[in-house]
């Protein structure tokens, strides 16, 4: 399948700044082999705006009420055209994920317990700005996964349980992530930043 590659657009413009939020230097955590960090969202952003991952509006009375989606296999980020409140920006830290994943291209990766990792990564994102959880039983759960991380320690296997049952009401199978191919170095924002004389 072809790869597409296109230039920052003003959305990419947008998702790069909610990718490049210092907060989210306070995520980080390893679940199920996903593993997730800052230093993760600064590189998505970075393909982001280089063009080798695009950035796409999603469609119009699009099912299942999805704020986003991440295609492995075109490497295509397809996000909500809205004004972004702060439960859509956490669907976009959600597919981020996704697409850190990519980037390392692990192969094969169980769905289930990948999408669980990208929730926890959303409902973090939803607690750093809100103080609390978006509504649902899946968040609620993975909201309490979070708690554990941010206090350093494991989830307890029954809120672990409980996520994974929650996430597998819409998941089944698994995803194959293939890479982003690049050819951009990404560097960090202060690294780029030089003093003016």
């Amino acid at each position: 399948m072809l790869r597409e590659r296109r230039a920052a657009t003003g959305l990419a413009r947008s998702v790069v700044g909610i990718l490049r939020d210092a907060d989210l230097a306070q995520i980080r955590f390893e679940l199920y082999g996903t593993q997730v960090s800052g230093q993760g969202f600064s590189q998505v952003a970075c393909l982001v705006e280089s063009g080798d991952i695009t950035v796409r509006p999603l469609g119009i009375g699009r099912m299942g009420g999805d704020a986003g989606t991440y295609s492995p296999s075109r490497n295509v980020l397809t996000v909500d055209l809205q004004h972004w409140t702060v439960a859509e920006k956490s669907a976009i830290i959600h597919e981020a994920v996704h697409a850190m994943t990519d980037i390392n291209a692990p192969g094969q990766v169980d769905q289930v317990e990948h999408e669980a990792a990208a929730f926890v990564a959303g409902a973090w994102y939803f607690r750093i700005k809100t103080g609390h959880y978006e509504r649902g039983r899946r968040s609620e759960v993975a909201d309490r996964v979070v708690t554990a991380f941010q206090s350093g320690r494991n989830p307890a296997d029954v809120d672990l349980r409980e996520l994974l049952d929650e996430v597998r009401r819409n998941y089944t199978g698994h995803y194959h992530f293939d890479g982003v191919e690049s050819a951009v170095v990404c560097v960090h924002a202060a690294q780029r930043t030089r003093r003016r004389r």
